[in-house]
């Protein structure tokens, strides 16, 4: 089987990685595919360090004319049958080349929540008949695209997975309590986010400080990195909370991050699924998170966590209290997470997708 999968964002966040698991995985089933991404990217970074076959090409957005010849060159050149689109701007490329090219397949990967009736196009580009399939990597964004007019005859839901084997690290790269002169006596609650809007930074920090004001001994910290980093760190200085609450930047070693920490936190008012989440499930971590898009498919209520309704730093704040007052519900959380994580594996996300593939080419979906 033939697979090009085509990725023009430049940073490495959740989806880069699933698009790097797919790849990979495979590559190691003995199907070609290749990557197209953008030069100076994350993800060419990481091709060209582990040998992976890719191709560079700009694209500068949904309308680049000649983005649009140079994916006819790498086409021309690789002959695939199936186009899989992993961002926004992708599926508008993969259409444009479908024009050129009919006898391709193409799969689009949606991998958030947010509405596609505003622009107006967003509606067609995801119900024409030119785009065979659209993965949803959680039950609510399939529910989203429905009730957004695309077809459900369109939509496959396919959770997005994670390298479980990779948390088993027991040597750590770098000591948090070190590096951020933390109180060997205090709890670390952190959270692995981009520091953007739908995130809800500001409910993790306003819950922070109400949490604060009952137990001292604790320190936040977030890994991540964003536009609004200079905003937050203005919001964590205003409220006075700068010795309890650190922002850690991004790193690629979330699994030593993760395995410092006591409790998870994940704030989001929107999330398409929260692949963070379930690293920290594999860590062995209990975690608080917001009722928010697929977070209620990857967090069992009372079973290894707790939810709370999305934008309400009160409701999270006391979330976090009952786990900060009982170590043994921590563990016991802890415990569950590991094995509520066991059926979002990195290898059931390939093999559904690869089924996938073969149903679009035997004419079956």
């Amino acid at each position: 089987m033939r697979i090009m999968h085509i990725d023009p964002v430049k940073e490495w966040r959740g989806g880069q990685q699933q698009v790097i698991y797919l790849h990979e995985g495979l590559l190691k089933l003995n199907h070609q595919s290749v990557l197209v991404c953008a030069p100076d990217s994350e993800l060419a970074g990481y091709c060209q360090k582990k040998n992976l076959p890719f191709y560079t090409l700009k694209m500068r957005g949904e309308w680049d004319i000649s983005a649009i010849s140079g994916l006819k060159k790498i086409i021309k050149k690789e002959n695939p049958q199936i186009l899989h689109l992993h961002s926004a701007p992708a599926v508008t490329l993969g259409l444009y080349l479908k024009l050129f090219i009919r006898a391709l397949k193409l799969v689009a990967t949606r991998r958030v929540d947010f509405p596609v009736k505003k622009p107006l196009i967003g509606v067609w580009k995801y119900s024409n008949h030119f785009l065979d399939k659209i993965v949803c990597i959680s039950d609510n964004i399939k529910k989203v695209m429905r009730r957004d007019g695309v077809p459900v005859a369109k939509l496959e839901v396919i959770h997005s997975g994670i390298d479980i084997g990779k948390f088993e690290l027991e040597n750590l790269s770098f000591s948090l309590k070190n590096e951020y002169k933390i109180p060997a006596d205090h709890l670390i609650i952190g959270t692995v986010a981009a520091l953007v809007g739908h995130k809800d930074y500001p409910n993790l920090i306003n819950a922070a400080g109400i949490v604060l004001k009952s137990f001292k001994n604790v320190t936040f910290c977030a890994l991540g990195d964003g536009p609004d980093k200079k905003d937050l760190q203005g919001l964590i200085d205003g409220l006075g909370l700068n010795d309890n609450f650190k922002l850690c930047g991004f790193t690629k070693d979330v699994t030593s991050f993760l395995k410092q920490l006591d409790i998870f936190v994940l704030a989001s008012r929107m999330e398409g699924m929260g692949t963070s989440v379930l690293d920290a499930e594999a860590c062995g971590l209990p975690v608080v998170a917001t009722k928010a898009g697929g977070i209620p498919e990857i967090v069992m209520h009372k079973k290894n966590g707790i939810l709370v309704p999305p934008e309400n730093p009160a409701e999270l704040a006391g979330a976090l209290l009952a786990l900060i007052n009982d170590q043994a519900l921590r563990h016991q959380y802890g415990k569950e997470s590991k094995e509520v994580v066991k059926k979002f594996d990195k290898k059931v996300m390939i093999a559904k997708n690869l089924e996938l593939y073969e149903k679009l080419l035997n004419g079956k979906s």
